[in-house]
């Protein structure tokens, strides 16, 4: 983590029982309440930042592709191969220009703490996974170098 990024692990446990999964979203707050959430589509990054009554907000928008190794969900990294996998390495708030994003994963708060969770949805509706436990970003450090003075000469 760094004062403005977590990374979370994600594994799919989600399963086809209540119909196919068609998208899954990445959601994050600062409170585990389930009051913040109970809407099928949360705000997006932006509407957080403008409302500090807004505790929780989806990172990126309903993504269809998201255990694929090839997801474009997310931070874009390099692949070896393609196909589905178990687990999900995912990077929240790396995107810094959130100008013309809806569902921006934009930057964190320093020394905050968060909570994570995924979101899968079926036609039928949709299915959290529990929060993560509070994961606190880092803060921001300002290192002054000061030149040890050896002498005094008079004027």
């Amino acid at each position: 983590m760094t004062p403005s990024t977590i990374t979370a692990n994600f594994t799919n446990a989600f399963s086809d029982k209540y119909g196919k999964i068609q998208a899954y979203t990445v959601i994050i707050t600062t409170d585990p309440d389930e009051e913040h959430i109970k809407t099928s589509t949360l705000p997006d990054w932006k509407a957080a930042q403008i409302n500090p009554n807004i505790k929780a907000y989806q990172t990126v928008r309903n993504c269809s592709d998201f255990f694929l190794q090839t997801s474009s969900c997310g931070r874009t990294r390099t692949q070896r191969s393609t196909g589905i996998t178990n687990f999900k390495v995912f990077e929240i708030g790396v995107e810094t220009d959130c100008t013309n994003v809806l569902y921006c994963n934009g930057p964190l708060k320093q020394n905050t703490k968060y909570y994570v969770r995924l979101r899968a949805y079926t036609a039928g509706g949709y299915a959290d996974t529990a929060y993560s436990d509070p994961i606190v970003t880092g803060r921001s450090f300002i290192y002054l170098y000061t030149e040890k003075v050896s002498k005094v000469l008079p004027c």
